[in-house]
């Protein structure tokens, strides 16, 4: 039994609302500053702050609404402007992501296979579209938060999981339909 070809219009016409959506949020909350809170520790000194966050000293003063040449205090919360990128500067919170969203990928893609979703012609070529859709999704969700990820959440890894099952699950159903035409 064949599905009309609507379908399969349909089907790649979400895939290209969800990757559009991605996008568009990662640009759009680039666009405005990233900003951190940093609360100043004994012994530190504003190149001491800037020099850990690679952050200007000016730009810290001026984030902060500090005139040049005035100390920082112990206790002083600091306004750091930071690279919209700087969450994925650490790399050790960023490898437990990527680890959950191939996690995702993988479990995602077996459930289609074990439920007849996956098409046996399109197995080698899902895997690779869903890691790479899941990655690019990863990635601009973590470039697009005004959070800097400082530590491993649990909330952290349950997404990356949750969002790599679901982009291998939208490529199983896009496969299947795709080889019902």
């Amino acid at each position: 039994m064949t599905r009309p070809r609507g379908d399969a219009y349909l089907l790649a016409g979400l895939l290209l609302v969800v990757v559009v959506l991605y996008v568009g949020q990662a640009t759009w909350l680039l666009t405005p500053p990233v900003t951190l809170k940093y609360v100043v520790q004994p012994g530190e000194s504003l190149g001491d702050v800037a020099e850990r966050f690679q952050v200007r000293e000016q730009d810290i003063l001026s984030a902060s609404s500090l005139r040049p040449g005035v100390a920082v205090e112990t206790g002083q919360l600091l306004t750091l402007p930071v690279s919209p990128l700087s969450t994925l500067r650490d790399w050790r919170v960023q490898w437990v992501g990527w680890a959950g969203t191939l996690l995702g990928v993988l479990a995602g893609l077996w459930l289609a296979r074990a439920a007849g979703i996956l098409p046996a012609g399109t197995r080698s070529l899902a895997v690779p579209v869903a890691l790479v859709l899941a990655f690019i999704g990863y990635f601009a969700l973590q470039s697009g938060s005004g959070l800097v990820q400082t530590a491993i959440a649990p909330l952290l890894l349950l997404s990356a999981v949750k969002d790599g099952l679901a982009w291998s699950l939208l490529v199983a159903a896009l496969a299947k339909v795709l080889s019902l035409r």
